[in-house]
């Protein structure tokens, strides 16, 4: 059994323990992006797999660093006619471990989506940050980010999915 699979599968039955809605499922290390929910009234669903989810002009990720703690990375997606970027922040993402199930608030991990606004709740699985570290820092094009998320966002949307993107750029500020 995958691993990914064992955690999606602990977390259902967790859920059925506790009374909990499952956790999101992160859909593995193929590149890929899965986008399902409501932006702004407007029902809204994409999804991104094969060569396009491996095309960086389609789907590819930005790492920010301040020094060497990543504070923030952004999938950006242009598909379907859709500019989309997905920003998962928080004080140090490096330092997540995979199938780590965290509560999107301030001080933890924060989602904004363009368009639809900042994420007021929700969760979010790490899924996977890979790629070879110079200085603690993943240089450019040497990385891969995954994770898996369900949010209410701020416009009154709400937005659930799985990505897994390779980071095309790394910003590293001092």
């Amino acid at each position: 059994m995958k691993p990914v699979t064992f955690v999606a599968l602990a977390a259902v039955a967790l859920a059925a323990c506790t009374g909990e809605a499952p956790a999101p499922v992160w859909e593995g290390n193929s590149g890929h992006v899965d986008l399902h929910g409501d932006l702004a009234g407007q029902p809204f669903d994409l999804r991104v797999e094969g060569n396009a989810a491996i095309d960086p002009a389609v789907v590819s990720c930005r790492l920010a660093y301040t020094g060497a703690r990543l504070t923030s990375i952004d999938v950006l997606v242009h598909a379907e006619g859709r500019d989309l970027d997905l920003r998962f922040a928080g004080a140090d993402l490096a330092a997540l471990r995979q199938g780590e199930l965290l509560d999107v608030a301030p001080g933890a991990v924060a989602i904004a989506m363009t368009p639809g606004g900042e994420a007021r709740s929700g969760r979010f699985v790490f899924g996977q940050l890979i790629g070879p570290q110079r200085d603690a820092v993943i240089p450019s094009g040497r990385g891969q980010f995954g994770g898996a998320f369900e949010v209410d966002l701020a416009d009154g949307g709400h937005l659930s999915g799985s990505v897994t993107a390779r980071c095309a750029q790394t910003v590293v500020t001092p």
